[in-house]
């Protein structure tokens, strides 16, 4: 059996499908933002490691940095970095 509709149903449903389409679009446009913060940050990232490990002078200057914030440190922490953590 076919139903017959009216010119309110069919504008009603054609809103509906506006209101769907524009959600939608409106999400994948989120996605594709959120999308582009992320490589944008995962390429700083390897940046700044491939810096770190090109110039070299890195893990003496994290050495030389944890050393310092540990003399202030509770004395099982102190402990801690200078057995374990630095070398």
């Amino acid at each position: 059996m076919v139903q017959a509709t009216t010119g309110q149903g069919v504008r009603a449903e054609l809103a509906a499908n506006a209101a769907v389409q524009d959600l939608a679009l409106s999400s994948r446009l989120s996605l594709v933002g959120l999308l582009f913060v992320q490589i944008f940050i995962g390429f700083e990232w390897f940046i700044s490691g491939l810096t770190k490990i090109v110039r070299g002078g890195f893990p003496a200057g994290l050495s030389d940095e944890l050393t310092d914030k540990s003399r202030g440190a509770p004395g099982w922490y102190a402990t801690l970095l200078d057995d374990i953590v630095i070398p």
